[in-house]
């Protein structure tokens, strides 16, 4: 499978097709490009990319492309729907996909022949790129054999006041290689006035030049005059980036290569730009692959540490690097996770730092639950352990609202889009049984995303939607069966013909794969959570976080790619179960599995978890609770599964280190979610209720009120005997009433009558 990711683009490529249906679509799509400045012929080539001059374009240079391909309307006997692809190598526009027919009002079969064409786009695209790449690397390796090493005296070296460091020169400019390991990919000319341009064609993405040998601490620099001074006043390996926009995938490949050594990004702090890019990308960097980032002491039209040694003199930067007193690392006020949990194993934590470093509102726990659904999904369906673990997982996220909550699915968007994975993606809910197994059947595995958990909560509660409460009965077994087959519901089939009745009989899915992400808000969830809700079991399928972060001020973060190191471990786990990206799953196979060993060690820790979930669910049992913690054990399991994973993608075991950090996730969620509910469940919509009926069972003191007696008396007798009911159980689960036997000083059997449990006071 061709990797497109290198190419994807900030912001992402848009649709256009303004109105419904055009009825001439080759002339409507050269209208389009024109329209962004491409000069293009009348009529456009069909099924081959094709080369066109843009608006600032030299004479003889074409940096545009396009590609349009065709399918049949099906609304239209006779009638195509044009599709094409467009953009320059220049960028502005980087990508543009444009059909003739807008995509709500497509069929099922026009929007997946859509897809197929702007997938053959996207290969075509890229085949050129990779030519356009041979071609660069090719002309960039004979120059650079033919250039003669660069002199100390060269008028760009004597004004930057470096030395040369096995650049070289060509036609009086200095030539620094762009390097893939041990590859020239590209060339990077530089002026004797310091004007730089690459090579065009070439690749510079990821790639980087390094100056001196490896040291215990390695620099990374924008560019090649600010790398060369760190290098001669520290004597540290240096690697230069070339400019902000490649610091991240540099430092990337550098980490990977280094993983001992201490990485500092040394930024530019470029103070007189709007945005100061310099600066954001270089602190983005740091964030996202969690090293460090410092920035020079500069003022003025200085910018980098090269101009603060020619303005303050090389002992003096020196001295600032060797105290390091702008180093920075951002520190986070995080919520109630304790932070060995905030700092998940492996690629995991490469997650929440990408989580982290483009949040505009900090949310650690949130991060966390991002990761771990990422790898949820990515891992299931394909990997499982000795013990019939698989890794699907639903999470629920509780925050106050405008708080951040949106960004998990900005994050997880961006990463599966990143690896070419965006097809696992569903919609937003499951509106009845059926919607959740034809879903299933289109896509065995797939994570669904619902922004409103509580509303959905609010509508299955309602006695008349007996359709959500279907479907999250259906949730519940497909979560409960990635080990096995799940059908559908089994209804009549005698008004059928026979081949309906036979294809009915034969839809099933092997191994269903559903991840899920859910957010809400505390007021609303616990509105809508009674204690019937938490005793059928929904909501103990749910690896819960609720964030006890307060609003703030939002901060300005831009746009940061999705680091290389993340999408090559969704592809490494992609290549090791032989899933090809945007290939479908059939619902009817059996996928080839991958099975890790869960070690004796990991068992022990899990048995000794499994006795702790047994005692909470005794303890839980009076209050209507115990299936919150039922399934903790078999969480901690798939969890472990990840985790493993996450930390080697080649993993053959689990091992007692992954199901560790695997236990104290599932075991700070069960003992935080009880928690938070015996503070909030009485808050609900019986609130006042609730109130009247606990302030008339500390009137009867320890006397306590019986059941039969409450039936008959005011308030209590207000109330419906089960509305009653409810409300009792949320006061005992708020352990503000009790329930069990009154000594009453006469003989026979002690009543067995509520009693408010005795509020303390202080001494």
């Amino acid at each position: 499978m061709i990797d497109f990711t290198p190419y994807n683009i900030t912001p992402k490529a848009h649709i256009s097709n303004p109105i419904l249906t055009v009825e001439n679509p080759r002339p409507a799509f050269c209208d389009e490009m024109r329209a962004y400045g491409f000069d293009v012929p009348p009529i456009p080539s069909v099924g081959r990319i094709e080369r066109v001059a843009v608006a600032d374009d030299k004479a003889g240079k074409k940096s545009g492309w396009y590609i349009y391909n065709e399918v049949e309307d099906e609304f239209r006997p006779g009638g195509v729907i044009g599709i094409g692809v467009f953009g320059s190598w220049k960028g502005n526009p980087e990508k543009v996909v444009w059909t003739s027919k807008r995509r709500e009002t497509m069929s099922n079969v026009e929007q997946i022949r859509m897809e197929e064409q702007i997938k053959a786009a996207q290969v075509a695209r890229e085949l050129e790129i990779a030519a356009r790449h041979t071609r660069a690397a090719s002309d960039a390796a004979s120059i650079w054999a033919e250039a003669p090493p660069a002199p100390e005296t060269h008028p760009y070296l004597v004004a930057k006041g470096v030395k040369p460091h096995d650049v070289r020169v060509s036609r009086g400019n200095i030539v620094v290689p762009v390097m893939d390991g041990d590859v020239i990919t590209s060339l990077q000319f530089i002026a004797p006035e310091g004007g730089k341009i690459f090579l065009p064609g070439g690749r510079v993405k990821g790639c980087s030049y390094v100056i001196g040998e490896p040291t215990g601490v390695i620099y990374v620099t924008e560019g090649f005059a600010t790398g060369a001074t760190l290098h001669e006043l520290t004597g540290d390996m240096v690697v230069v980036a070339y400019n902000a926009g490649n610091l991240l995938e540099a430092t990337s490949n550098i980490k990977d290569r280094y993983p001992d050594a201490e990485i500092i990004v040394a930024g530019d702090d470029d103070h007189a730009t709007p945005g100061n890019p310099g600066r954001e990308k270089a602190q983005a960097t740091a964030d996202v692959l969690r090293v460090r980032a410092i920035f020079p002491d500069v003022s003025g039209d200085d910018t980098d540490f090269n101009d603060m040694a020619h303005t303050q003199g090389h002992e003096a930067v020196r001295e600032y690097l060797q105290a390091r007193p702008r180093v920075y690392e951002r520190k986070v006020e995080y919520d109630a996770m304790p932070e060995e949990l905030l700092n998940p194993p492996g690629i995991l934590g490469d997650m929440v730092a990408f989580y982290n470093a483009t949040a505009r509102a900090r949310q650690p726990g949130f991060a966390v639950q991002t990761a771990l659904a990422i790898g949820s999904i990515i891992c299931s369906r394909n990997y499982q352990t000795t013990k019939n673990n698989f890794s699907s997982l639903y999470f629920l996220n509780v925050a106050k609202s405008g708080s951040g909550k949106e960004h998990i699915k900005t994050v997880i968007d961006e990463v599966l889009t990143a690896a070419g994975m965006e097809d696992l993606m569903n919609g937003s809910g499951y509106t009845s049984a059926g919607a959740v197994f034809s879903t299933l059947l289109r896509k065995p595995r797939h994570l669904t995303i619902i922004d409103e958990f509580g509303r959905y909560l609010e509508a299955a509660a309602n006695n008349k939607n007996t359709n959500l409460l279907e479907a999250n009965t259906q949730l519940m077994e497909a979560i409960g069966r990635c080990h096995g087959v799940v059908r559908p519901t089994a209804y009549s089939t005698m008004t059928l013909s026979k081949g309906k009745a036979v294809e009915l009989a034969d839809r099933y899915c092997m191994n269903p794969a559903i991840s899920m992400v859910t957010m809400t808000t505390p007021s609303v969830l616990f509105k809508n959570i009674t204690v019937d809700s938490v005793a059928d079991g929904f909501m103990g399928r749910f690896i819960i976080h609720q964030s006890n972060q307060p609003r703030m001020v939002h901060e300005d973060k831009d746009a940061v790619e999705v680091p290389r190191r993340i999408v090559d471990w969704i592809h490494q786990i992609n290549a090791r179960a032989g899933v090809i990206a945007g290939t479908a799953e059939i619902a009817t196979e059996r996928p080839l599995f991958q099975t890790l060993t869960m070690s004796e060690l990991a068992m022990r820790e899990l048995h000794a978890f499994d006795e702790y979930r047994v005692k909470l669910c005794n303890e839980l049992e009076k209050l209507g609770m115990e299936a919150l913690p039922g399934r903790s054990t078999e969480m901690a399991m798939r969890l472990g599964l990840i985790v493993a994973l996450a930390d080697n993608p080649d993993a053959e075991y689990v091992d007692d280190i992954h199901v560790d950090w695997a236990i104290k996730y599932v075991r700070f969620s069960i003992d935080q979610t009880v928690r938070a509910l015996k503070e909030r469940i009485s808050g609900s919509k019986y609130e006042a209720e609730t109130k009247e009926i606990l302030s008339a069972i500390r009137s009867a003191e320890a006397r306590g009120i019986t059941l039969p007696k409450m039936l008959k008396t005011p308030p209590f007798s207000k109330l419906r005997e089960r509305k009653l009911k409810e409300i009792l159980k949320v006061l005992q689960i708020s352990d503000l009433v009790t329930f069990g036997p009154v000594l009453t000083g006469r003989p026979g059997r002690p009543r067995e009558a509520y009693i408010a449990v005795k509020e303390e006071t202080s001494p």
